[in-house]
């Protein structure tokens, strides 16, 4: 049998080496151990890529602490003012929160008297979504919202 029986025709047509290496030329022997293979030069040191890490991480930390912490800053000074001016209970106020524009409703608020501290009122809020009129569905606020503020006694019932 020839070599040409064995083989199946390829189907893509011939078969080429991927880049071609010319032959040195006649008189230069390569002897084991001679030659060095090119090194892969790094795109980044890899001091740089760790510094980069943990710069990241440290980021989506501290935004996360952001996050957690932004909406409570938009609602203390709206809860403030609203225990300054003594409204009644069931009372809507507008605020606009991380998820968009929202309405605090103030169910209850209470004087929180510490002896030697000065006094501080908490108030429960339920969180409504302005569109539908109904409770927010973010997990943070199904069960309602607790503010202090430092300063004021007042409740609220």
């Amino acid at each position: 049998m020839s070599e040409q029986n064995i083989l199946a025709p390829s189907p893509v047509g011939r078969v080429t080496p991927a880049r071609f290496i010319p032959p040195l030329p006649t008189g230069i022997p390569i002897l084991p151990g001679q030659f060095k293979t090119a090194k892969v030069k790094r795109r980044l040191p890899r001091g740089l890529i760790v510094v980069g890490v943990i710069v990241g991480l440290a980021a989506l930390i501290w935004f996360r602490i952001y996050y957690s912490d932004y909406d409570q800053n938009r609602i203390d000074p709206v809860v403030a003012q609203a225990l300054m001016a003594h409204v009644p209970k069931g009372t809507r106020l507008p605020v606009t929160l991380w998820s968009g524009p929202r309405i605090l409703v103030i169910d209850l608020a209470f004087p929180n008297d510490q002896p030697g501290q000065a006094p501080s009122t908490c108030a429960t809020l339920d969180v409504l979504d302005p569109k539908t009129g109904l409770k927010d569905t973010d997990p943070k606020y199904r069960s309602g919202a607790v503010s202090c503020v430092d300063g004021i006694a007042v409740t609220i019932r």
